[in-house]
């Protein structure tokens, strides 16, 4: 099974760009937000209260991209165990769990560093 995109919202005011994507099981969402500035990617618990949703986080990118909405996508693994962002169609994080987490660190022409038996789980059609 592949990819499993569900619960997709992407953002995009002025330089701040917000995309998520709920969980299969509905109970977890990886957020990717950057503020023109800075960017995170998060892994959220959406069935603990709010301001205590944050499971864990990658910094993306600290220094300016040159993002826009339509570059940022984010997956869920074919088993819903795992969240990936991806940018202009590039693996660049991931979280397997809530513990697990690999990638991040955005610079143009730069490989993400994510292993192949991580990468495999989001293999696109």
């Amino acid at each position: 099974m592949g990819p499993i995109i569900l619960g997709f919202l992407v953002i995009e005011m002025n330089d701040d760009i917000f995309v998520s994507a709920v969980s299969p099981s509905g109970k977890l969402a990886g957020v990717f937000e950057y503020d023109g500035d800075v960017g995170y990617f998060y892994l959220l618990n959406l069935e603990r209260p709010k301001g205590q949703q944050i499971m864990n986080s990658i910094i993306i990118a600290s220094e300016n991209p040159e993002l826009i909405a339509s570059d940022v996508d984010i997956s869920w693994s074919g088993d819903g165990t795992g969240a990936g962002l991806f940018i202009r169609d590039c693996l660049w994080a991931v979280f397997i769990g809530q513990d697990k987490k690999y990638g991040g660190n955005y610079e143009t022409g730069r490989l993400p560093d994510i292993p192949k038996a991580v990468s495999s789980l989001f293999v696109r059609a």
